[in-house]
């Protein structure tokens, strides 16, 4: 088998490690390359927020014009594979116009749903209503579970057509770590990942940090945003940080030095956001080297996590300590259930067969 797999990001060290760790498994067994294509199809989101309508024209054309070369690209070097995968609703649509006599696979990270900020521009409506008649046609997706499938229909508006549908949550491959110890019952050590800033509530966890530095010790790791960096010349019990680019590989590293994650989704409240419990990256690495969780913002992981052991959702920072100190109170377990809730929802090597299977 052919496979084409065509995403948004360069194949380098900061790919989304779970398309990354899906392309490396893959790839021992199937014939397979990567294209990257370089616009998402969310350059209109930048457009709408510029205040120069000349910038925003510029951003447009910029991202049109590369949008014309990495199709023109596909439809010239490409044309020999006989299985496509094509991440998220713009490239998809494009895909299924360029390989019109193959049947091209939606794989589904992000859905434009109908409560989102973009999703009545004319220019995604047009390619959203691409996206419909070419799903309606080739009919498979690879999607995280069925609350985002009915999602992912319900923005496209075939809510009555029947897909052929694989499930596949984020996920990452398992690493030798099948058991862990807490550094310290008095001042565990709490880690935030990603993008460190005022949409991950990270300015309201810092500010908790001020008054608790002698509760746990903090940690950030990722990109810091401006807002982050200003807050912290300004406070008095500085936490550990780290911005420093990391392999894929090597990502579970950092997350093993510390003893509880802090997951927080609220940069916007639409449907995307929401359905969070098997879409998210920062869960999974916690996960799989057993650190439990705590979870804030108006989304379905507090419920999840909850429901499977593997730490405690809080609605403000107010319950931060409670949390803390029920986790550490039973360390062990929360981090057991996090071994096993890994190993059964989200090992990598449990799905890559299943999907080379269907394909």
């Amino acid at each position: 088998m052919k496979l084409l797999i065509i995403g948004f990001h360069k194949y380098d060290d900061n790919m989304y490690p779970h398309l990354r760790c899906f392309i490396d498994q893959t790839s021992t067994k199937t014939d397979l390359t990567y294209f990257n294509f370089r616009e998402r199809g969310y350059f209109t989101q930048s457009m709408m927020s510029q205040k120069s309508r000349v910038r925003a024209w510029a951003l447009a054309i910029r991202a049109l014009a590369h949008s014309a070369i990495d199709t023109f690209t596909l439809w010239r070097k490409y044309q020999n594979y006989d299985t496509i995968i094509a991440i998220d609703h713009y490239a998809y649509a494009i895909a299924s116009r360029v390989f019109k006599e193959k049947r091209v696979i939606f794989w589904s990270y992000d859905i434009i749903s109908a409560d989102s900020v973009i999703y009545r521009h004319p220019f995604v409506r047009a390619f959203m209503q691409s996206c419909s008649a070419a799903l309606m046609r080739n009919e498979r997706v690879i999607i995280q579970d069925e609350d985002r499938l009915n999602l992912l229909k319900e923005s496209l508006h075939i809510n009555d057509h029947e897909l052929d549908v694989i499930y596949m949550p984020v996920c990452l491959e398992p690493i030798a770590i099948t058991e862990r110890t807490l550094s310290s019952q008095k001042r565990p050590r709490l880690i935030q990942s990603g993008g460190i800033g005022a949409y991950r509530c990270s300015d309201q966890l810092l500010a908790h940090y001020q008054n608790n530095s002698a509760s746990y010790r903090l940690y950030f790791h990722g990109f810091i945003f401006k807002e982050i960096k200003e807050q912290l010349l300004k406070c008095d019990a500085p936490p550990m940080v780290s911005s420093r680019t990391v392999s894929p590989k090597h990502i579970y590293q950092l997350s093993d030095y510390c003893d509880i994650g802090f997951v927080c989704y609220q940069d916007e409240e639409n449907m995307n956001f929401f359905l969070t419990a098997r879409a998210s990256g920062q869960l999974v690495e916690f996960l799989r080297v057993g650190i439990p969780v705590i979870v804030m913002g108006k989304t379905n992981m507090p419920k999840f996590v909850e429901e499977q052991g593997v730490g405690i959702g809080i609605k403000d920072m107010s319950e931060m300590n409670h949390a803390i100190q029920a986790i550490t109170q039973n360390y062990q377990q929360y981090s057991q259930n996090c071994f096993q809730c890994f190993n059964i929802k989200f090992d990598i090597e449990k799905y890559v067969p299943r999907i080379l299977g269907w394909l």
